[in-house]
């Protein structure tokens, strides 16, 4: 569809699909169709880039390590979401950019993203969300070395996203899996329990294996090898 389409708005349109998905998969191919989408607003000044765009540049320059930039790209993805009246789309970002705030250790704007997209499910609750806030406040108590309270959080973010229906669950939540486990792994490598924290590492390869988020392998093999 995307070779077809030669509209420039409705194929700004479809790279914002493909990007959201290859973000976790692809990191090259996300990023060529991202270069793509600059390539096409600079010939065609009337469009602009979307919420969308902003918010694939962030997650995948944090895939990429480059945290400061996929902040700016957060910053102003929450800028024009904040304009919008779409409030499952804004809790959502908040709990993506609460990782960014994560790997930058501003541990404290952290939890005030958490916090925010709290106050949104409050009034229109998702369980997915939910699950990825759990996640979250779990990754947020390992930085502080609660290891106990952490692994309680990341087993009941674990549980919540398998209670959801595949149907429903979406390429991000299996990412989200695959982070709980990887955290998991982490937290019993460091507690010396070796044996529990490679079957997390085996379970979060299992998952991005499955889905084929390549750009997490390497770093997962290491762990597992370590």
């Amino acid at each position: 569809a995307l070779v077809e389409e030669q509209h420039p708005g409705q194929r700004l349109l479809l790279i914002d699909q493909l990007a959201a998905f290859y973000v976790f998969t692809d990191m090259e191919r996300s990023r060529a169709l991202l270069d793509e989408q600059d390539g096409i607003l600079a010939i065609h000044t009337g469009e602009a880039h979307s919420v969308q765009y902003y918010i694939n540049r962030a997650i995948l320059e944090n895939q990429a390590y480059q945290y400061d930039l996929a902040d700016r790209y957060f910053l102003k993805a929450i800028k024009l979401i904040e304009e919008k009246p779409d409030a499952r789309a804004q809790a959502e970002l908040y709990i993506d950019y609460t990782g960014t705030c994560i790997n930058n250790r501003r541990m404290e704007e952290a939890s005030a993203n958490l916090e925010k997209a709290r106050r949104v499910l409050r009034i229109y609750p998702d369980p997915c969300l939910e699950a990825r806030i759990t996640c979250r406040e779990g990754f947020v108590q390992l930085h502080y070395s609660n290891f106990a309270r952490a692994i309680e959080l990341l087993l009941e973010a674990d549980k919540e996203i398998r209670a959801i229906s595949q149907e429903v669950l979406d390429i991000k939540d299996y990412f989200f899996l695959v982070l709980i486990n990887s955290g998991l792994g982490n937290i019993h490598e460091r507690n010396d329990d070796l044996e529990r924290s490679v079957k997390a590492y085996l379970r979060a390869v299992d998952i991005a294996e499955r889905l084929g988020m390549w750009s997490r392998m390497s770093w997962l093999y290491l762990n597992i090898g370590n």
